[in-house]
């Protein structure tokens, strides 16, 4: 992290994968919920990928948010909490500054 353009392309990139894993997650809950009492194991098989999928979008897009905040993106894995690990990441303070000596942007310094 560098720029504040690299911390707008992190923010635009967390909402992305936040709100795509969301929405495909729920959707696949839904198709296997619905798939359950079908005898086509082939749509039930699919619908389990995509929630995994969604899951795993869900958790990249948390480790964006963290990483958009000067947080290592290891703090993504709170999103296997779901949402009470995005909310935990929403209020979590953003060590994200800019230095006004030089106007760069970036993390603080090490033991800073």
């Amino acid at each position: 992290m560098g720029t504040l353009q690299e911390k707008k392309r992190l923010n635009n990139r967390s909402s992305l994968g936040v709100l795509l894993g969301l929405v495909l997650g729920f959707g696949g809950q839904f198709g296997i919920a619905a798939a359950a009492d079908a005898p086509n194991i082939s749509l039930l098989v699919l619908m389990c990928l995509a929630a995994l999928g969604g899951t795993a979008l869900f958790i990249w897009g948390c480790a964006m948010h963290a990483k958009a905040k000067g947080h290592s993106p290891w703090l993504g894995l709170l999103g296997l909490l779901g949402c009470i690990g995005l909310i935990v990441l929403v209020v979590i303070p953003d060590t994200y500054r800019i230095d006004a000596a030089s106007g760069s942007e970036g993390p603080p310094p090490p033991g800073g």
